[in-house]
């Protein structure tokens, strides 16, 4: 996204998605950028210009900058958004600010780390990916991981057949249903009252 290799779908529903991601990617880097320093990009519309102008006047590694962008890649939960293509937005604007720190982060690095948060839906999905893997390795075969983009593709589009299919809802991350599930109901406890059945005790007689 930040690099501009990503051209607009012609499509207009994937074209309006595409645009709202280039703003999301937009506004994440101008958040990471110091307010007095933010004036280096304040004229700028596209992730790719403000990237290119980043790495123009802060071409020098920061290393304390590298470490915060480098755990922040690292703990980035995709079930703590919405959809993937929120999750997948953000870690690529990570990833294109770890660069601008001089920091490059290898393919098969990224796609083990996503693969490794995926919830219980994509489980399937993630099981092939390794099957494939272990099945060219076991024949003798050098196996050639995919590109993180074409990952992101294969990842996005794994989401929309879990959609169609009634496995996955979206705004509903996995590990929120989990919880929900594993809570206890303290709303309403339960008294205890004494059992209606039983004999009931010997009060004396009554006297008028």
């Amino acid at each position: 996204m930040a690099s501009g290799q990503e051209t607009k779908p012609k499509d207009e529903e994937k074209a309006a998605k595409w645009e709202n991601r280039q703003e999301q990617a937009r506004g994440l880097i101008g958040m990471s950028i110091s307010p007095d320093l933010r004036f280096h990009i304040a004229k700028l519309d596209t992730p790719d210009e403000v990237m290119k102008q980043i790495n123009k006047v802060f071409g020098i590694k920061n290393e304390l900058r590298a470490h915060q962008l480098e755990n922040e890649l690292l703990t980035l939960d995709p079930n703590n958004f919405s959809c993937t293509e929120d999750f997948l937005s953000k870690f690529k604007t990570l990833r294109y600010l770890l660069q601008g720190v001089k920091v490059k982060k290898q393919d098969s690095n990224l796609i083990y780390s996503i693969l490794t948060k995926l919830g219980p839906a994509y489980s399937v999905f993630v099981s092939t990916f390794h099957s494939t893997r272990e099945a060219f390795i076991s024949q003798g075969q050098d196996y050639k991981s995919p590109s993180f983009d074409s990952f992101c593709d294969s990842l996005i589009r794994e989401q929309e057949k879990l959609l169609h299919l009634g496995l996955l809802n979206l705004g509903n991350s996995s590990k929120k249903v989990l919880a929900a599930q594993q809570q206890p109901n303290s709303k309403n406890p339960k008294k205890s009252y004494p059992k209606k059945n039983g004999p009931k005790p010997n009060k004396g007689p009554t006297y008028c």
